[in-house]
């Protein structure tokens, strides 16, 4: 199962990589996460993850988050969660939701089954974060839209989509961000799963604007309490 998995991957990759020649912004990244079922219901989950320039020449930001969930039965989900960002000098800020030290989130998911294989999911998400800033510290509260398509492809893989924007709700009211995302997950043994997938990221209604083209694979290792 697990080489089935990699050769999925493997395959998968070098595609994403190739819409990235001829990106004005680019990014890697690498992440890990263990998420821990405490109850049936209730987890609990930790991740940290890197980002750097597409050749890995230069680092930009490293993250660490902690959060918990709830199920609230079988097509409903809260979770709440606190981000600490540990950000590069190189880093230009933009004034992108991107752009911050600090997050905490929170957010309400519903999802469902269309037809047999085909789900979709909602998610709204609420979310302060403190930017950088040299001379002063500022927050900024957004409240996040995303909808998402997953399908069961194969019993260890499943390809998705998903639209997502930023809508920024302290002192401006309006669309400051909009992405979207294109990806497989692959289960690669009983308790370890990998998520690659390809962004398409665009700034709007800010100073400095940023688009952003980013491959990120993840891995989630999933322990029983």
């Amino acid at each position: 199962m697990i080489n089935r998995g990699l050769k999925l991957f493997f395959f998968l990759l070098p595609l994403l990589l190739g819409l990235q020649i001829h990106s004005h912004s680019q990014e890697v990244r690498f992440g890990g996460a263990l998420d821990m079922a405490v109850t049936n219901d209730f987890a609990w989950e930790f991740e940290g993850e890197i980002r750097a320039t597409e050749q890995l020449s230069r680092f930009e930001t490293a993250l660490l988050e902690t959060s918990i969930s709830y199920e609230l039965g079988d097509h409903f989900q809260v979770k709440s969660g606190y981000r600490h960002y540990f950000i590069s000098s190189n880093v230009i800020p933009t004034g992108s939701p991107d752009d911050q030290k600090d997050r905490i989130t929170t957010s309400f998911y519903a999802e469902k089954e269309l037809v047999e294989d085909l789900n979709v999911q909602y998610r709204i998400r609420y979310q302060w974060q403190k930017e950088i800033d040299a001379s002063e510290i500022n927050s900024r509260q957004y409240l996040r839209n995303r909808l998402e398509f997953d399908y069961n492809l194969t019993s260890i893989a499943d390809p998705y989509i998903s639209g997502e924007f930023y809508y920024r709700i302290d002192e401006e009211y309006q669309v400051q961000q909009w992405r979207l995302e294109f990806g497989l997950d692959i289960e690669l043994t009983d308790d370890l799963d990998m998520d690659v997938f390809y962004r398409h990221e665009r700034d709007v209604n800010v100073l400095l604007r940023d688009i952003d083209r980013i491959i990120e694979v993840n891995l989630q290792y999933n322990l029983e309490w």
